[in-house]
């Protein structure tokens, strides 16, 4: 106790205030660059936005001068920033006006982004994390004090494996014991999270069957839509995800290489015409144009239905000019950032930049750099893709893994595999070949067969992390013409020899 009445620092916690100092000078220098790289280009805030947090920083201005970037872009989806928009933002944020105009201000904004560099934000931003985790160790006892200058020049996966290395090697003679459950106990705090729910992905629209069996889409996983060319693998993406985006209020960004935008607006004017209010409008229709009076009368309540629904931002389409996996994570980072959790990747293919005489190993290398992105450590999204089966698929009866047109490996990291294909001519009623279809009743199974008025597609679940594939498909009423899909029963189909 010194004569003041104040506790006098003991020569530890001295040392760690002086440690804490050092490592803030280091990490200074980049929570400046990186934040001003931010308001230089905007763009970057989409990169780092779910990934850099309050506790990253060391100095208070630059803390706050990252939440009003980080606010403006992706709150107020400012795409440029300069000193009106800023300040317009101090005006509506006193406490944050206050602790920014002791900094300095636009002015400071405006001097740092003179020295950034594009280039150089991820490796700050890397050195900003690098810092944070050092910091860390010192919170926890370790001695870093004397190592400050190396770690300057390491990655946080070198200091990583340095300590790792230090902490194997001290205990690599010592017992270890292993944490042990007893499954049986907390069994009813499990229940009440299944009650719940807890184990249920996001519903796929009008599809009773598949979602029993597979308990929807979840999050942190991605989902292979497959068909040959022509049978409507986009169409059945879209049929699947964006009537029940609309019903719950969840926005999707659908990132799109083989079609357009008109294309997609096509898809949403004939499902909400025909599936929501019950109206009369073919894709025909909308294709030959000149609309009558009846035609007309059609679009416009769809219209007024679609405008009152416009304001939530719900559905979001992004065409591809050239495809890459590169650019597909690119915007996904930049949409999750704004709170959108569910994608469609339409389609899924060989890039652009694929080169050299493994496409395959290209299409896996995006397959797994696609699910690192979306699994539920990471960024926690789910994710639809389709893809294109084999030539030979169109023959075959029973689709399996092996119709997968592309890298067959892409399948490991899949969650939910299904793939389409239309009923042939001679499965239906009376024909050669004729499906002894059923529909399940309780306990009963009601047989039926292939109406030859209808047209029908089968849908095959050959790979799932949540139900059994036995084979059975899935009969689904199918016109393409007016975007309705309903489920109607199931049928068992051998394999083809």
């Amino acid at each position: 106790m010194t004569n003041s009445g104040k506790t006098e620092l003991t020569p530890y916690q001295k040392q760690m205030v002086e440690t804490k100092k050092k490592i803030d000078k280091y990490r200074l220098n980049d929570e400046s660059f990186l934040v001003a790289s931010c308001y230089k280009n905007p763009e970057l805030v989409f990169e780092f936005a779910n990934n850099v947090t309050l506790e990253d920083f060391s100095s208070n201005y630059w803390k706050c001068y990252w939440t009003v970037v980080k606010e403006l872009v992706t709150v107020k989806k400012a795409t440029v920033i300069d000193e009106l928009t800023f300040n317009q933002y101090l005006l509506e944020h006193p406490k944050v006006e206050k602790v920014v105009t002791e900094a300095g201000g636009w002015e400071l904004v405006e001097k740092a982004m003179t020295y950034t560099d594009d280039a150089n934000a991820k490796a700050k931003y890397e050195n900003m994390k690098k810092w944070s985790a050092v910091y860390e160790l010192l919170k926890k006892g370790f001695n870093v004090a004397d190592r400050l200058s190396d770690f300057a020049d390491m990655t946080i996966d070198d200091i990583y494996a340095y300590y790792d290395a230090t902490v194997n090697t001290i205990f690599s003679k010592a017992e270890t014991s292993y944490a042990t459950y007893d499954i049986m106990d907390g069994m009813d705090e499990h229940i009440r999270k299944l009650d719940a729910g807890a184990n249920l992905g996001f519903s796929m629209s009008n599809s009773s069957i598949i979602n029993n069996m597979t308990g929807g889409l979840r999050k942190g996983t991605v989902t292979m839509i497959g068909a040959s060319s022509g049978v409507g693998k986009s169409l059945i993406a879209f049929l699947y995800t964006v009537p029940q985006c609309i019903k719950d209020k969840t926005p999707v960004c659908i990132i799109v290489n083989e079609e357009s935008e008109e294309r997609w607006r096509n898809e949403l004017l004939v499902y909400v015409a025909n599936q929501v209010l019950g109206l009369e409008l073919s894709k025909s229709e909308l294709m030959r144009g000149h609309f009558n009076s009846r035609q007309m009368d059609v679009l416009k309540k769809t219209l007024k239905w679609i405008n009152e629904q416009k304001e939530e931002h719900l559905i979001n389409i992004i065409p591809l000019e050239r495809y890459t996996m590169k650019s597909a994570l690119k915007i996904m980072k930049r949409y999750c950032a704004l709170g959108v959790e569910r994608f469609v990747l339409d389609t899924m293919k060989l890039p652009a930049d694929v080169s050299g005489d493994a496409p395959h190993t290209k299409m896996m290398q995006d397959t797994i750099a696609l699910y690192d992105f979306c699994k539920e450590t990471t960024h926690n999204l789910q994710v639809t893709c389709t893809c294109q089966l084999t030539k030979e698929s169109t023959v075959r009866r029973k689709l399996t893994q092996y119709s997968l047109g592309i890298s067959k490996n892409m399948a490991d990291v899949m969650s939910l595999m299904m793939f389409y294909r239309p009923a042939y001519a001679d499965e239906y009623a009376g024909g050669k070949n004729q499906l002894n279809c059923w529909r399940e009743d309780g306990n009963h199974k009601i047989p039926f067969t292939l109406d030859e008025n209808k047209r029908y597609l089968l849908a095959f679940i050959v790979k799932s992390r949540y139900c059994s594939s036995n084979g059975d498909a899935i009969v689904i009423e199918w016109d393409a013409g007016k975007n309705s899909m309903k489920e109607v029963g199931k049928v068992s189909l051998s394999e083809d020899f």
